[in-house]
């Protein structure tokens, strides 16, 4: 199932970084849905990347606790600014990301 690098995009409130979640720290993949509002859970694909593909692209992973989901990170590098800021960089990286995840997709969105 091919992965948009839209996927990847941050959110013009995410200055912080992308969100993603350590898988070792979840009992199921789906148990990261539940940061989702349920009625929009089914829109969201899970994938598996490793954080050894995400240094490789110069990236990092940064945990950030969030209190529903145990294995929150972030990826400092894709947040809003520096995104508006290098659109190339980012939308290359955001390509990079999306191929590596359309090859290991755990749930593909029910919608």
């Amino acid at each position: 199932m091919p992965i948009s690098a839209q996927a990847f995009a941050p959110r013009k409130d995410e200055t912080e970084g992308i969100s993603v979640f350590r898988a070792s720290c979840v009992a199921a993949p789906e148990a990261v849905l539940a940061v989702f509002a349920e009625s929009k859970r089914s829109l969201y694909a899970l994938v598996a990347i490793s954080v050894s593909d995400i240094y490789a692209m110069g990236l990092s992973v940064e945990p950030a606790s969030i209190a529903e989901v145990s294995g929150h990170a972030l990826i400092p590098e894709l947040n809003a600014e520096i995104c508006k800021a290098d659109k190339q960089w980012c939308d290359g990286i955001k390509k990079g990301l999306a191929i590596l995840a359309s090859n290991r997709v755990l749930r593909a969105p029910v919608a």
